[in-house]
């Protein structure tokens, strides 16, 4: 059994550098009344091994906690040999070329990993089969480490990855040369009693080179939580675009745009607004989320087309999205000037775009206008909608089928009184009950409640219900156990308010919460994350420290 205490021998060698944990490729969602969605998006960042694992002490699977199905996920018990098996795991892949190590020079925690090593395009894999319940929710994680992973031009870029196989479910590469990263997915088992998990470099339809070592797999079923996981949400506001393209003519452009200082402000607090209050009510109080908002200091210089106009896809804004959030909110500024032309011109595609996500992270975007100007919230009720509508379907959590908000005045009814909806856009002045948007009661409250239905049966409850959201989020749910304090963009957590750290090399510090932090830079040897070594950036809040 794997234990936290060798990660202390090693100290600041274990620490992952910046990660790149990249997203599965979503499909956008185009909003066709007022609404904002963006592109998907998952971020660099890194994770400690050390906190983010479940050890030994939790094997032992405490009253509540759901068990590891995994045997020997740590990779360290059998008869040793670099050549041979741990126990319970086999060798497969594509084409020989391929070398399984069992590998006792790399761990993230105790003395061993699995590694492949791949010369030539393969699709390789350590696999292990087991039991799982039907129409159950998995999650399956590890650590992954990779030395010049490469993408593929083939159909499927998977990278290194974590695979049900036999299926084309699988969580997001990692590629290039990274340390130790977190990474995993979400799944529901269907009619299948069993899986068969994949640690793997590679995929069908994607063969790849490089090495990677994993360690510490898990697969837990994801239990219900009392109170119900608060989903965290991101909100990235981009205030520059610079954004440069040659169009099928030939014509160079290069559009730029700016929001003003007090548009930020207030597509803060309208987001804040919205997460704070609109969520919890329109929710019935199932699930109460945890808001972060970010001001990118990049420009927004990456944009992707749709429909004749662009947006920022989740690929356009990965260099921001952290994947410690169950969502991404990206608020940004289309109103630019062609400085080849000094034209104005809007190069935006309506006031919003959702991605379909998958089980991970949900992603939606929205331009500053309809942040700030519309005088409601409803694009931030209608886009978000289609987020959680889109992640709750491909969990497979709710019932069938899903809810579309793309709807007419007649296509639903709540599904407890058999009422009609007032098919009308309500304003903060002038709030109407039972109305598309209304906090307290129609059609948003009632899917996002799960308490509207179809009105040709106007009794059977759709949307998201109580016992969906007591499942959690992409992130926060059962089977992350202990996730990590969120500090400021770019720092990694790394200890509790009162612990120390030992650095062996020259680092910038974090101390604080909520996004309140005090600093020190240029940081060497050991700190205590404290008041009195830092102040007391905000009082009578639990706070840690973190580093970059």
């Amino acid at each position: 059994m794997k234990s936290k205490m060798s990660f202390y021998s090693k100290i600041f060698s274990k620490l992952p550098k910046t990660a790149i944990y990249n997203s599965i490729r979503g499909v956008f969602f185009v909003s066709m009344r007022p609404g904002i969605t963006l592109g998907l998006a998952i971020t660099v960042v890194s994770i400690l091994c050390f906190f983010g694992l479940v050890n030994a002490y939790a094997e032992l699977h405490n009253d509540g906690e759901p068990a590891n199905i995994l045997s020997n996920g740590g990779f360290e018990e059998g008869d040793y040999s670099s050549t041979g098996s741990p126990i319970d795991w086999a060798w497969d892949a594509w084409q020989p070329s391929a070398v399984p190590t069992w590998d006792d020079t790399q761990a993230c925690t105790g003395d061993k990993s699995v590694k492949i090593y791949a010369p030539a395009p393969n699709d390789a894999r350590w696999i292990q089969t087991v039991d799982v319940e039907p129409n159950k929710l998995y999650y399956l994680s590890g650590w992954i480490k990779t030395d010049n992973v490469s993408h593929t031009a083939e159909s499927v870029d998977a990278g290194a990855n974590l695979s049900l196989y036999g299926t084309w479910t699988h969580s997001a590469g990692v590629f290039g040369t990274r340390d130790w990263t977190r990474n995993g997915i979400l799944f529901n088992s269907g009619s299948d009693v069993q899986v068969t998990v994949g640690a793997r470099l590679g995929y069908w339809g994607g063969t790849t080179t490089g090495t990677v070592w994993f360690d510490d797999l898990e697969l837990k079923p994801i239990v219900p939580m009392d109170p119900h996981p608060s989903w965290k949400i991101l909100v990235l506001i981009y205030q520059e675009t610079d954004f440069e393209f040659t169009d099928n003519t030939g014509t160079y452009h290069h559009y730029v745009a700016s929001i003003m200082q007090d548009e930020m402000e207030q597509a803060a607090l309208a987001a804040k607004q919205f997460v704070e209050i609109d969520i919890p009510a329109l929710t019935s109080g199932n699930m109460v989320p945890e808001i972060t908002v970010r001001f990118s200091e990049r420009a927004l210089n990456e944009l992707s087309p749709v429909g004749g106009g662009w947006w920022p896809s989740p690929e356009d804004t990965a260099p921001e999205r952290d994947p410690e959030f169950d969502s991404v909110i990206v608020i940004w500024d289309p109103r630019t000037t062609d400085l080849t032309t000094n034209n104005y011109v809007w190069i935006g595609y309506g006031d919003g775009l959702a991605a379909h996500m998958g089980t991970g992270q949900t992603y939606f975007s929205m331009q500053i206008d309809a942040a700030v100007y519309r005088g409601h919230r409803n694009v931030f009720k209608h886009e978000w909608g289609h987020c959680i509508l889109f992640y709750f379907d491909a969990v497979g959590t709710t019932p069938k089928p899903t809810v579309s908000n793309h709807a007419e005045a007649t296509d639903y009814v709540n599904c407890q009184t058999g009422q009609f909806y007032v098919w009308q856009d309500e304003t903060l002045a002038n709030p109407i009950p039972n109305s598309i948007y209304n906090n307290d009661s129609g059609f948003t409250h009632d899917y996002y409640s799960g308490t509207t239905a179809t009105a040709d049966q106007p009794s059977r409850c759709l949307g998201i219900t109580p016992d969906a959201w007591a499942l959690g989020g992409p992130v926060s749910h059962s089977g992350i156990a202990d996730p990590a304090p969120v500090g400021p963009a770019g720092y990694t957590y790394v200890a509790d308010e009162g612990e120390p750290f030992y650095f062996t090399e020259a680092v910038d510090v974090a101390y604080g919460a909520n996004g309140q932090f005090y600093y020190m830079y240029g940081v060497t040897g050991t700190i205590t994350f404290d008041n009195e070594t830092f102040g007391d950036p905000i009082y009578g809040v639990d706070k840690a420290g973190f580093y970059k």
